[in-house]
């Protein structure tokens, strides 16, 4: 867990356990007690696969001296994924039907695979009202599934969004030369305010190691599940980062902190995804303030929500 000086408490953002048991509830097809031997069942193939692979895949790097995950093969992996996303039907994610392991404040759950990105929008949303910002940026923005419903939450924000593949670009632009899709509402916690606001959104394209933009032009700057792709660069990618925000950093990704052992961290090193810990952020000047990870998660990996203070 993150250190106890760092405050981890939901209600500091202004969040209930209410809005999370309730929707969570209400979507899980199943509950169960973690010594439920039928939980148990569901997630052991899951621990002796991911245990295998991650045992496979350091021996792998130990021989060939280097991460597998490169710019090129994360960009082609991407480029499929937000191409065939479809934000008129009913689903805000593709794939969001499946059904996987949950775990939430020692429950089990079995629920849609995409559930847990219901609960990083509310944290972003609950951040951005509590330090209401003018600008931001959201690096790593995919095809706009936090950026699109951010920009109708908060139209009087200057959001900015920048993404590696044509995919994700062209897939924001589209949905920009057209009314919001009503996806985007219903898989909001919160109500959105301007249904226009989305197509102020500028995109830039371009990889996160060399943002093109000014130091300290955005008030926050944010990532949802994009560090996790960039770990054999995560370094240059904070740097960057930190340089171009001028108040705030928050960061939704699988901090070590949260996944330093057991399945967890046998998946991360399987993925070869982001491995930093929260203290790390002080080597380029941002200082932890909050970080949790209270919230609904994939039994096989945690997120954290860390913000972080310029200084």
């Amino acid at each position: 867990m993150a250190s106890t000086i760092i405050p981890s408490d939901l209600a500091t953002l202004n969040i209930t356990l209410e809005e999370i048991s309730s929707p969570l509830d209400a979507v899980a097809e199943k509950k169960f007690d973690l010594n439920d031997p039928e939980w148990c069942n569901l997630v052991k193939p899951h621990e002796e696969t991911f245990r295998k692979d991650s045992r496979k895949i350091k021996i792998r790097r130990f021989f060939r001296g280097r991460s597998e995950r490169t710019l090129n093969n994360t960009r082609t992996g991407y480029e499929k994924i937000w191409a065939r996303e479809d934000f008129n039907s009913d689903k805000l994610y593709a794939g969001g039907e499946k059904m996987i392991p949950l775990i939430w404040r020692n429950m089990g759950y079995l629920g849609p695979s995409e559930a847990t990105k219901y609960f990083h929008q509310l944290l972003f949303m609950r951040t951005f009202q509590k330090y209401n910002p003018t600008s931001a940026l959201e690096v790593g923005c995919g095809a706009g599934h936090v950026i699109i419903p951010m920009a109708a939450r908060f139209p009087s924000i200057n959001f900015t969004g920048f993404e590696l593949t044509d995919a994700g670009i062209k897939a924001i632009k589209e949905i920009q030369s057209t009314a919001l899709p009503k996806t985007f509402s219903n898989f909001s916690p919160e109500p959105l305010v301007n249904y226009e606001s989305h197509k102020t959104i500028k995109i830039t394209q371009g990889n996160a190691k060399d943002l093109p933009f000014p130091d300290s032009s955005f008030d926050i700057v944010y990532t949802s599940l994009a560090l996790e792709q960039m770990n054999p660069i995560r370094n240059k990618v904070l740097k960057q980062i930190a340089r171009v925000a001028g108040k705030y950093v928050v960061l939704c990704e699988p901090w070590r902190d949260f996944n330093n052992n057991g399945i967890t961290r046998d998946y991360i090193i399987m993925k070869d995804y982001f491995a930093a810990r929260i203290k790390e952020l002080r080597e380029f000047s941002l200082n932890p303030i909050f970080a949790s990870d209270d919230m609904p998660q994939k039994y096989w990996l945690r997120m954290g929500f860390v913000i972080a203070e310029k200084f």
